[in-house]
């Protein structure tokens, strides 16, 4: 097999780590799809998962202890659930991060493996476009056309940053994907991207020694549909009664 890319991805904590061995021609055997299922909302806790579907070669593991009495199986852990014996789901045992699902409901779904999309490293997130792997209906988008980062270089002048004067290096970035042009152009025009803008940016001191990181979210909906009482006024007290059949007498 041809290797073309490699693809890494982790637990939140680090504990479980993998590696994809991506080969050439990819989109013939692997490709990217989200699942709302009820099923799938239920386990993963959230309306839609991203899933690479991957063979089953392709993928390895492996799991580093960060203490002594830390073992194998106590890292990486696997589910079964009672209705779906012919599937596993792994996750860490610590972190609680999902990782994959096998099933073998399916005869020709027991060479793949699902691999959750969230758990790839953001710099292989943005190859999957490269490789081709993205469902039509996202690759359709003008992706690269994503509004782009802006990166602000400026001096800070009688700043005061860990107690001296420093020069201080911003970078500002503009949307809800974190720098994933797909992932942003997916949202973006959704209601999801009206409500919510996000900037973040990234504050380095002359010499490297300070790093100061922030985010900023902002959250704004003109929508009318959900407007509770718009137009309306203090009511009178005869209103105010059940069924609005009583009247106010002096």
């Amino acid at each position: 097999m041809n290797v073309q890319r490699h693809l890494r991805g982790s637990c939140s904590c680090g504990r479980n780590n993998y590696i994809i061995a991506v080969p050439e021609n990819a989109a013939t055997s692997a490709h990217v799809f989200f699942d709302s299922s009820s099923e799938n909302r239920r386990i993963q806790a959230t309306p839609v998962t991203a899933w690479l579907h991957i063979p089953l070669t392709w993928f390895q593991s492996h799991t580093t202890s960060f203490f002594p009495d830390e073992t194998h199986s106590m890292i990486r852990k696997m589910f079964t659930p009672a209705h779906e014996p012919h599937s596993q789901r792994i996750f860490c045992g610590y972190c609680g991060t999902h990782l994959s699902y096998w099933t073998e409901a399916a005869r020709d779904e027991a060479d793949y493996l699902n691999v959750t999309v969230g758990s790839l490293f953001g710099e292989d997130l943005r190859t999957l476009e490269e490789l081709g792997l993205l469902p039509d209906d996202v690759d359709d988008y003008d992706i690269t056309a994503g509004p782009p980062d802006t990166r602000i270089a400026e001096r800070a002048n009688n700043q005061q940053l860990a107690g001296r004067d420093e020069t201080v290096q911003r970078r500002i970035s503009r949307g809800v994907g974190r720098d994933i042009s797909w992932v942003e152009e997916m949202i973006d025009g959704s209601r999801l991207g009206r409500l919510q803008k996000t900037k973040r940016g990234i504050g380095k001191s002359a010499d490297g020694m300070t790093v100061v990181e922030w985010e900023i979210t902002e959250m704004v909906d003109n929508g009318s549909e959900h407007e509770l009482g718009a137009g309306r006024g203090k009511r009178k007290l005869g209103e105010v009664a059940l069924g609005g059949d009583a009247q106010m007498q002096l």
